[in-house]
């Protein structure tokens, strides 16, 4: 079934809702597998910049958009009622199909102990949940491919990779490519909330769009990131068809 997708900084993204990226999520585990990519503003910037990570996004299974920003710019260029499909909530949908179906779980990411603490909120909540391993993300690069081929090869048809923007998509674009019927499913700093380690906005602040700014207010280390938002938007407010198309447009 072909989805709707619209064009954002040379990206397609699949306008779906939350249900319907669960449910594409798991069916790449009955089929030949692949790996999905929660689109933030910050990745869209980078893909200008960088052909190698913009590549790498283009060769994902599904990209959804993530967070309000991604959300806003799409509905500024012409889509209306673009679904926000955040990594995080994601994550916990496809856990609660997983418990059910007896779909097993792996856990990739985050400093050393949050994804053992992460694993146990997701079986306690999640009832049933078959979590068939887990490992930090604090890894050396001589060792990704092993790495890669050991979740590979952990009989996991579903894999939550929580190593942040880049370093998570290029994993998983590796070990979609050792072995076939694994879903995997990038979900940036989501084991801290799971974990207990970090709060996530409240509803109110969510649903006014403000968890970006609650989450610069409450974790100082992300100011950084969050000085790129201003420069996304005025790119899509000033340079549409930058916005739309990336560099190529």
């Amino acid at each position: 079934m072909s989805m709707p997708k619209a064009q954002l900084f040379g990206l397609g993204v699949d306008l779906v809702d939350m249900q319907e990226a669960a449910g594409i999520a798991m069916g790449l585990v009955q089929g030949s597998g692949g790996y999905v990519v929660t689109l933030n503003p910050e990745m869209c910037m980078r893909a200008l910049e960088d052909t190698e990570f913009a590549d790498t996004i283009k060769g994902a299974a599904l990209v959804v958009p993530d967070g309000i920003g991604t959300v806003w710019a799409l509905r500024r260029l012409g889509h209306k009622d673009v679904p926000k499909v955040p990594g995080i909530e994601l994550a916990e949908t496809v856990a609660s199909r997983c418990a059910k179906d007896g779909t097993a779980v792996y856990l990739l990411g985050a400093k050393p102990g949050v994804a053992e603490r992460a694993a146990a909120y997701l079986v306690l909540k999640h009832k049933g949940l078959k979590i068939i391993g887990v490992k930090d993300g604090y890894y050396g690069k001589e060792d990704e491919g092993k790495v890669a081929r050991d979740v590979a090869d952990s009989g996991a048809g579903v894999v939550f990779v929580a190593m942040g923007a880049g370093r998570q998509e290029s994993f998983m674009q590796l070990a979609c490519s050792l072995k076939a019927g694994i879903a995997m499913i990038g979900i940036g700093g989501s084991f801290d909330v799971f974990a207990g380690d970090i709060k996530r906005a409240p509803d109110m602040v969510r649903k006014l769009g403000l968890e970006w700014l609650y989450r610069g207010l409450t974790q100082p280390s992300r100011l950084r990131r969050l000085a790129k938002l201003p420069a996304f938007a005025l790119t899509v407010l000033t340079r549409p068809s930058l916005a739309r198309n990336g560099r190529t447009g």
